[in-house]
């Protein structure tokens, strides 16, 4: 009986504070996808600059300078939707206890 209790505790603080969680992951992933953003850039430049060929070092160059530049810019960028979708939460459950109490 208090595993079932336990395991139902979990489950409901699983979703308890959920626009936090969503906030927090938004800038977790902001985080990891412009350092993988950044790596795989200084590895195209690396693997380019390996290659003896002048033709492939330009262009891994370019490649990885735009990987690492536009994709840090994006993944930015798509962190402030996510993170905007977990404020929207936020206000809404503020929303909810506020009208609730009326």
């Amino acid at each position: 009986m208090e595993h079932k209790n336990l395991c139902k505790r979990e489950v409901m603080d699983l979703y308890h504070n959920i626009g936090k969680k969503i906030k927090l992951y938004a800038k977790i992933f902001a985080i990891v996808d412009v350092a993988l953003c950044i790596l795989g850039g200084i590895g195209t430049i690396i693997l380019g600059i390996i290659s003896a060929d002048s033709l492939t070092i330009i262009i891994s160059l370019i490649g990885g300078l735009a990987l690492a530049l536009i994709g840090s810019l994006l993944a930015w960028i798509q962190s402030w939707f996510i993170y905007w979708h977990g404020e929207m939460v936020d206000k809404l459950t503020d929303i909810e206890k506020n009208t609730r109490n009326r």
